[in-house]
This record gives C-alpha cells, structure tokens and sequence, in this order.
C-alpha cells in the first residue's frame, strides 16, 4: 500500500511537473511575443522621433540666433548721421526663410536734417524689421511726429520703407497739426514726416474755430 502510494504520488508529481513545464514554456512564449512587440513598438517609435527630428532641425527655429540689450544703431549717408535708433531689446532671427529683427518692447527712431537737428521722431510698443528687403512695421500705439512742422500721427500699425523712404498704414490714422485734427483709413508720408495724405478722410476738426 505504502509502495502504491509512493507511485500515485511520483505520477502526480511528474504530472504536475509537465504541467508547470507546459505553463513555462508559454510564459516564455508570451514574454517573446511581448518583447518582441515592446520591441516593433520601440523601433517605429523611434523612427518617428528621428522624422520629428529631422523635420525640426529642417524648419525654421522659433528662437533668435543673436539678441541685444539697450542698442542704439546710428545710419548714415555721405558721412552724415541721418537716422538713430534706440531700443531696449533686439532679437535677431537669421536661420529662417525671411530673415527679421524682433522689438519686442519697442523702439524710438529720430531722423536728422543736415544740421543733425531731429526733424521727426517715431515711437512705438512693438516692431519688427525684415531685413531681407529692409521693410519696418512698427504697431502698439505708434507716434510719429515732425518737430519742424509740428505733425503727430497716431496708429496702431506704421511701415516703413526704407528703401523707398516712405511711411504707410492700411489702418486707421490721426494727424494732429497746429490746425486741424484729421482722421481717416490709409495713410502715407515720406519718412520725415514733412507731407503726408491719408486716403480716405472719415472727420477733421479746425482747431481755428475752438
């Protein structure tokens, strides 16, 4: 009886041995198909990273390559200082398609005569120069002025052609003279301010008449 018993429990051992065999051998399994999908999975995410890099070190950056602090940039012409321009900060973006200068807390432009007297001065909260084609646009609260003649103007966007040497706005305008207040859409001025039109006249006031 002991003997039988011994046999019942070998054959029940051994059972239960293959069993855990077969139970390991598919954990094995399982953790193959799980590693190897863990691993398909890594690959083609990786892929994707490096498609992700490529692209970005492809695009244009969206930080600048140069930046300044309190500048000043003085342009002449013939030996003559005709404009300077002061700005407490200037970002440089050079590694994209259209090359800009940011001023992202604005900036203050005078413009000389040939005495180095100011002759018309240019302020505003926001601006950026492209620098490919030399085209200003200065926005936030711009204010141009001629000292000699007495203009302001008011807008919310300026640009400035340098090359062409002229001022325009699509945008709402007031000029303010010694005489009357006008106001209208569309504007354009050279850029010392000593004339300028606006396009389309939506009120004027003559300050004669106060």
């Amino acid at each position: 009886m002991k003997n039988n018993w011994l046999l019942d429990q070998r054959n029940h051992y051994n059972q239960s041995q293959g069993i855990i065999l077969k139970n390991q051998r598919r954990i094995y399994i399982n953790i193959f198909n799980t590693v190897a999908l863990l691993w398909v999975t890594v690959f083609f995410s990786c892929s994707n990273d490096i498609e992700k890099v490529n692209a970005l070190l492809n695009a244009d950056t969206d930080y600048p390559q140069q930046s300044a602090d309190s500048i000043e940039i003085l342009y002449s012409d013939s030996g003559i200082v005709r404009l300077k321009l002061e700005a407490p900060k200037l970002y440089k973006y050079d590694d994209v398609k259209e090359p800009y200068a940011e001023f992202p807390v604005g900036l203050h432009v005078s413009f000389y005569d040939d005495t180095l007297g100011i002759e018309s001065e240019i302020t505003a909260g926001y601006a950026i120069w492209k620098t490919s084609v030399d085209i200003w646009e200065a926005r936030d609260n711009v204010i141009a002025t001629n000292t000699v003649k007495g203009y302001t103007l008011n807008t919310e966007l300026l640009i400035w052609d340098k090359q062409k040497e002229l001022l325009f706005s699509p945008k709402f305008v007031r000029v303010t003279t010694k005489e009357e207040v006008i106001w209208g859409d569309g504007f354009e001025a050279n850029q010392n301010f000593t004339w300028y039109h606006i396009k389309q006249i939506k009120g004027r006031i003559n300050l004669d008449d106060e």
